[in-house]
């Protein structure tokens, strides 16, 4: 490989890197609620909970009064 390649593939990976960084700094993570002691969150249309994450996190509601 020669050393042009190599340097345009470091600032391809540079630009990357730095592009995923800041979508991770900027990204708002969905609010997630208890409801029946499982933690969902709504789905990406808006008219439905669902559970996050692939296996089940069970919760405790907890009362604001």
């Amino acid at each position: 490989m020669t050393e042009w390649r190599f340097r345009g593939l470091m600032a391809i990976m540079a630009v990357w890197l730095t592009i995923c960084v800041y979508s991770i700094i900027i990204y708002k993570p969905p609010q997630a609620m208890c409801l029946n002691g499982i933690v969902m969150v709504p789905d990406k249309g808006g008219d439905m909970w669902v559970q996050k994450g692939l296996w089940a996190t069970y919760c405790i509601p907890v009362d604001k009064d």
